[in-house]
């Protein structure tokens, strides 16, 4: 009965935040509320954001390391809408004084996906403490993620304060980006909240050993083992992908996301500049860090013989939801370098549109080609600023491209 009143409830909802009423808008308590995700019937995704109507009707939400500002309209008297930057995410809700109910929606996807969304005003911690931490968690931890016979290996970095731990995990394709949550005893919770990624980390302590369950929006599933071990690598980035032998040379002509224009690319066009691929989609949560980082590169060096081109494969079902989508990221995230769109729905497979490498391992995939058009270093993955790598491998891949400045 309960689930049957929920679902009339976000029906109701749902007819409410796509009209518009012209009626007073709701009085709504400023300062911190404490969001719920209702994953699944076991797993709830806790964080806290922040209301500011006083200045602009700014909601921002505290994910860990970062704050996430929120594109806020009130579509009805009362009912608002929260659009997240770079993503095609959404959270719906109707509003009143102290409480919100609603849903978060994602917009790229085939089927429906609506996840049931509760806030609550004037709670400032988005785990409670029931008691003290059971122990010292060391820094740095091997981990194994599990997926039906699928091992994928990791590596975890926390840092704990009282009960508070913060962190991330850090895979071969990139990382889980900013975590945070609590140790209360022996059990572990962590949560990560950016529109991108909808997740919760749940473990239990014990002989040294943290066994537990990944749970990533409404279908992602995972179990997890880690041990401490502050010597575990994970493979080079640059080994991890290869050209693929049955072609010669990289070139395409894909359509731009600025309108009537094509993004093409042939060696020959571009002798005497260095010039980076990036392989991206605008969904991708360690695509937007490493956005960030090549307009960086950008800004630095253009000027000395730099060219970024973004290859960004989408989902969105049409070649103009798909555009917009990637103009959305692009405009959010303030980037200007050269885009063009390899793909725009699910049914394209990326070996097909971009077959210059053998398989697209990961989301980003970096390919750096020197001045004679010769392509010197396949970067696959990114670790983002909420990982230790962060520094290391953004000036690794700084130093490697003004040396091929150099040449």
């Amino acid at each position: 009965m309960k689930k049957l009143i929920f679902l009339f409830a976000v029906f109701a909802l749902f007819v409410r935040c796509n009209s518009t009423d012209p009626k007073k808008e709701n009085v709504v308590n400023t300062g911190t509320w404490l969001g719920e995700l209702t994953l699944n019937d076991s797993t709830t995704l806790s964080f806290l954001y922040q209301l500011n109507f006083n200045d602009g009707k700014i909601v921002t939400i505290l994910n860990g390391g970062e704050e996430v500002l929120l594109e806020t309209s009130f579509k009805n008297a009362d009912s608002i809408v929260l659009n997240f930057p770079v993503y095609q995410v959404r959270i719906c809700a109707k509003t009143d004084q102290e409480i919100w109910m609603g849903y978060l929606e994602k917009l790229d996807t085939k089927e429906e996906y609506r996840i049931p969304f509760v806030g609550s005003f004037g709670i400032e911690d988005r785990l409670p403490n029931t008691e003290a931490a059971c122990c010292d968690l060391p820094k740095r931890w091997k981990v194994a993620f599990k997926t039906g016979e699928r091992i994928t290996p990791a590596i975890g970095e926390f840092k704990l304060n009282e009960n508070r731990v913060t962190g991330s995990f850090l895979t071969q394709s990139g990382d889980y980006r900013y975590l945070e949550g609590k140790l209360n005893g022996n059990k572990l919770t962590l949560f990560g909240f950016d529109g991108g990624y909808i997740q919760v980390f749940k473990a239990t302590l014990k002989n040294d050993t943290l066994r537990g369950t990944y749970h990533s929006g409404l279908t992602g599933f995972k179990t997890w083992v880690a041990t401490p071990n502050d010597t575990f690598k994970l493979k080079d980035p640059a080994t991890l992908s290869e050209l693929n032998p049955a072609v010669d040379s990289i070139s395409f002509n894909y359509p731009s996301i600025v309108a009537g224009e094509r993004v093409i690319y042939n060696p020959h066009a571009y002798l005497g500049k260095v010039v980076v691929l990036q392989i991206t989609g605008s969904w991708c949560p360690n695509c937007k860090d490493q956005a960030l980082y090549l307009q960086e590169l950008k800004n630095n060096y253009a000027n000395s013989g730099l060219e970024i081109i973004g290859v960004a494969f989408e989902r969105m079902g049409t070649l103009e939801k798909s555009i917009a989508a990637a103009k959305k990221s692009k405009e959010n995230l303030h980037v200007d370098y050269t885009v063009g769109l390899a793909t725009y729905t699910r049914d394209q497979t990326a070996e097909e549109e971009f077959p210059f490498i053998t398989k697209i391992k990961s989301y980003p995939t970096l390919l750096i080609i020197d001045k004679k058009g010769v392509v010197r270093k396949i970067h696959t993955g990114f670790a983002g600023p909420g990982t230790s790598r962060f520094l290391e491998e953004t000036n690794s891949l700084t130093q490697f491209i003004k040396d091929l400045l150099d040449e």
